[in-house]
């Protein structure tokens, strides 16, 4: 079962099954699930469509939600569940308080039993509803964790401009996961301050996210206030849960459609890290997308490696960063790259000999000598040694770009 294709299916099924005017829905798979979970698929679904109907039954003009999070003990969950919850909330409006008594929570409390999981109990708190249920014995202790967008989003900052439909901790903490670090303030005043404050402090925001739904006309007047901004002109602005069909926007950089799944988002966060400030979309593509991609890089220079850590960062891949050839060697025992970035001058066993002890172990992979002497006669040696081609330092970010395009065609 992969989490992101379930979810979307039960929020399907959910808006497809209620009757009358719906809420605003959104569902949230939590970035540190593994791609796939070893689940009852049948009890867990009967379990996630009774939360997605109570979570609806908020009705027209309210906010729904629906999320599978990684258990984490500091919430007081085990590290070996999932947790499934829902949230709901009509602005401005205190709900009602039988929710306790809510005939819709029997029929979760009925559906939790089945799967495994404990009675939840809802609570109330900020004018949301919550209801949660913790199935044990889903996920192994030491189960890895998806970042299907590679280092990307290392140390990029995103301030969602909303009070969140569910456990605020749990989405940040999830948000986290892919290194993308997130805060949310549901209060517009104190966001622009932020803005303004974090951009005075040295870390300024990248992104801001905008509910279309959440500030209807008011939105195109906020983005100008953001942009007004201190700090707000170098801002990234991302409107999600936009009328399909709406592409652009003054002063938005990107725009997410309603009918996109939850990593929409993401995508279009990392389409923006890709593309450079000003450039309009698909008019210029700099820097290749290797998502999926694993990059090695061999270098024993603490500020070299931290450089080329930077440049390669918005590509998407996975890097791993070693100091010399032994760590290299091991490394590729346990994990083999598919390009390996190799210095030539290293401690111990120089960059010729460690590649040509990676052949035996990851022949596929494509090695690239970075090099201060770039003569014919050293690329030759280079070339024999099983390289495939080189980079010369200092190293430009376009030669490296091209370089790694060659590599992976």
């Amino acid at each position: 079962m992969r989490p992101h294709e379930f979810l979307s299916g039960v929020a399907s099924s959910v808006l497809k099954d209620a009757t009358g005017v719906l809420p605003d829905l959104h569902w949230h798979p939590d970035m540190g699930l593994p791609d796939t979970l070893d689940v009852n698929e049948k009890t867990l679904r009967r379990l996630c469509m009774a939360m997605g109907r109570w979570a609806v039954q908020i009705g027209g003009g309210g906010l729904a939600a629906i999320g599978i999070w990684r258990g984490w003990t500091a919430l007081g969950d085990r590290a070996d569940s999932i947790v499934i919850e829902a949230g709901r909330r009509r602005r401005g409006v205190e709900p009602a308080p039988n929710v306790v008594d809510d005939s819709f929570v029997e029929a979760i409390r009925s559906a939790a039993l089945a799967a495994g999981g404990a009675s939840p109990v809802p609570v109330v708190a900020n004018q949301t509803e919550r209801i949660a249920v913790a199935i044990p014995n889903v996920l192994e202790p030491d189960v890895g964790i998806a970042r299907p967008w590679g280092q990307a989003f290392d140390r990029h900052r995103i301030l969602f401009l909303r009070a969140p439909i569910l456990t605020p901790a749990r989405l940040e903490r999830s948000l986290s996961l892919s290194a993308l670090i997130a805060r949310f303030e549901p209060e517009r005043e104190a966001a622009l301050r932020l803005v303004q404050s974090s951009y005075e402090s040295g870390e300024p925001y990248d992104f801001v996210g905008l509910s279309y739904n959440l500030f209807d006309d008011e939105l195109l007047g906020l983005v100008e206030r953001l942009r007004n901004t201190p700090g707000g002109e170098q801002l990234r602005i991302v409107v999600t849960g936009t009328p399909v069909g709406l592409r652009t926007m003054p002063g938005v950089d990107a725009m997410v459609s309603a009918d996109g799944k939850a990593e929409r988002l993401f995508d279009a966060i990392f389409d923006l890290i890709r593309r450079p400030q000003g450039a309009e979309p698909g008019s210029i593509e700099e820097v290749p997308s290797l998502i999926g991609r694993h990059i090695m890089v061999v270098e024993d220079v603490a500020m070299n490696r931290a450089l080329l850590e930077a440049m390669l960062a918005p590509t998407g891949a996975t890097l791993s960063l070693v100091a010399d050839g032994r760590a290299a060697i091991a490394q590729s025992q346990q994990r083999p790259a598919d390009v390996v970035l190799m210095d030539i001058q290293l401690p111990g066993m120089d960059g010729l000999e460690v590649t040509r002890r990676l052949r035996t172990i990851s022949p596929d992979s494509r090695v690239v000598a970075l090099t201060a002497h770039a003569r014919l006669s050293d690329r030759a040696r280079y070339l024999a040694a099983g390289m495939d081609d080189y980079l010369a330092k200092p190293i430009r970010v376009d030669d490296l770009y091209a370089t790694l395009r060659r590599a992976v065609s």
